[in-house]
């Protein structure tokens, strides 16, 4: 389970854990900040590579963001993140609850009050959702990079990760040995770039199987492509018009390559 609390006061955190390090399962990992903006930033950062925090516990009454703030954004970037409210003030009760909140505990929060949260949460916390096969998580906004789990994809080679980006932004689509080597080489159709296209074909294939998603890639006959239902991707998200992929797209979709001007182009 993944914690995270936000208080401004380090009194408020350093109690809340103490329940906290009682109440929950060894192997807990608990986070805290005392500044919203922090905090909401590892939020979206968490929520980006793949490991949300489970609960939130936030305090109200908090300078440059108040607690109620920080949850509606909170669900905007990290919808399965339960939130609960930790506050010494009841007025702000029935605001919380508009916000689909797990719990709006009282000041200072015990041991019970932490329990009885933890048994009345909204969404399931990950160690439910963690079955299933390894799928591949490709985030494009900004530069692009490859996760699977909470671990980045460590290529041998910086073009084999270039080869994947190209093949992902395809969106299935078969590409033929030919075209990736127009784009990859800019039309150097050597014999030697045709070998080493080879050597990255059979480095990117090495380097998904070994991370338990070799099924992502799809090798043809003189041609490669992705299969779109292995990956999970913000740019596929966006296309849908999912709104927090909307949300996220800050005008960069994978900066480091100078051919991914042309899909913000003809995309955007």
């Amino acid at each position: 389970m993944k914690v995270l609390i936000v208080d401004d006061e380090q009194m408020g955190i350093e109690g809340l854990e103490v329940v906290l390090k009682e109440v929950l399962e060894e192997g807990a990992e608990i986070d805290s900040s005392r500044d919203a903006l922090k905090a909401l930033d590892k939020v979206s950062q968490a929520a980006k590579e793949g490991v949300p925090f489970d609960i939130a516990f936030l305090d109200i009454e908090m300078p440059k963001m108040n607690g109620i703030q920080l949850a509606v954004e909170i669900k905007k970037c990290s919808p399965d993140t339960n939130l609960v409210m930790v506050t010494a003030y009841k007025e702000y009760a029935l605001e919380a609850w508009k916000l689909h909140v797990s719990d709006y505990l009282m000041k200072p929060a015990n041991a019970e009050d932490v329990r009885n949260a933890l048994d009345n949460l909204r969404r399931p916390i990950r160690a439910a959702q963690e079955e299933g096969p390894k799928c591949l998580r490709a985030v494009c906004f900004g530069s692009f990079e490859a996760f699977v789990g909470n671990k980045p994809l460590q290529f041998r080679r910086k073009q084999s990760k270039e080869l994947l980006a190209y093949l992902i932004d395809r969106r299935g689509t078969v590409c033929s040995m030919g075209e990736i080597l127009g784009i990859l080489f800019e039309d150097d159709n050597s014999n030697s770039r045709k070998s080493w296209l080879r050597t990255l074909v059979q480095d990117l294939k090495h380097t998904l199987e070994e991370a338990g998603v070799g099924d992502v890639l799809i090798k043809g006959w003189n041609s490669l492509a992705v299969n779109c239902d292995r990956i999970d991707c913000d740019y596929f998200k966006l296309l849908e018009g999912n709104p927090l992929a909307m949300n996220d797209y800050c005008g960069e979709y994978m900066a480091q390559y100078s051919w991914a001007e042309m899909t913000v182009m003809r995309d955007y």
